[in-house]
């Protein structure tokens, strides 16, 4: 009877350090998460870094895109045209 006792609390015992212990499924369950987690950041991070990569070939080589965010960020103009401000009421 007490063998069986024993034997019983020997496998409960080892159920729970497989569960719960260092490296037991708990923890490898939330290592996968995060993994996971990690992994679509990256994506998210590596797409960013080619839109910013596309971004600087276009500022350094194209002098449209440059001459058309001078206007849209700066509202700068040429020499040659008139700007018309209306106000709305």
């Amino acid at each position: 009877m007490k063998i069986g006792r024993l034997i019983i609390l020997v496998v409960m015992a080892i159920l729970l350090i497989i569960l719960f212990g260092d490296g037991g499924l708990v923890e490898f369950r939330e290592s996968r998460e995060t993994l996971q987690s990690l992994r679509m950041e990256n994506r998210r991070l590596v797409a960013e870094n080619e839109l910013l990569r596309e971004e600087i070939l276009l500022l350094r080589n194209d002098l449209e895109y440059l001459e058309e965010l001078a206007r849209r960020e700066l509202g700068m103009i040429r020499e040659d045209e008139t700007v018309y401000r209306f106000h709305e009421r």
